[in-house]
């Protein structure tokens, strides 16, 4: 449940214009960009008291209704082109994310099991699915990658 309700479609088309081209949000008053960019990379526009993510309002503007949730195609936040974003469920969204910043390798889905030995493990659905123990990175992550395909097919970000 929101804390303030999202503003009328009126009084966001009387607020700001979309600039496609770009991906950024124009007040009609000032012609300037709107938004401020928040610690996790997503632009934020207030209109009233209501805080609203910038690619929720561009993806409104552009289809006529407010999405549950976007993912940003190339995985950077603050680019809202319209074409740089799909709707997506939690699980899909969270496939086209990066590396975990606590993961030592630096290989999504890839973790030292012990000494040479790595175990490649992915999400699916909200439980973990072990794909195996391998002797290299490599082999790890090319698991890593195939499964990320057969469960995410276009999310799938490797």
């Amino acid at each position: 449940m929101r804390k303030h309700p999202l503003p009328s479609p009126d009084r966001i088309l009387g607020l700001v214009l979309y600039d496609a081209e770009r991906g950024v949000l124009i007040s009609r008053r000032t012609g300037k960009i709107v938004g401020q960019k928040t610690h996790k990379g997503y632009v934020r526009v207030y209109i009233g008291r209501a805080k609203i993510r910038a690619h929720h309002i561009v993806w409104f503007l552009e289809t006529g209704k407010w999405p549950e949730m976007l993912d940003h195609i190339n995985g950077d936040r603050s680019d809202n082109r319209i074409s740089n974003l799909r709707e997506a469920s939690p699980s899909e969204n969270a496939a086209n994310s990066g590396v975990r910043k606590n993961n030592r390798l630096g290989i999504k889905g890839v973790s030292v099991a012990r000494g040479t030995i790595f175990r490649a493990k992915i999400q699916h659905h909200g439980r973990g699915i072990f794909l195996g123990n391998f002797r290299s990175v490599e082999e790890a992550s090319a698991a890593y990658a195939d499964a990320a395909k057969r469960y995410y097919g276009k999310f799938s970000k490797c």
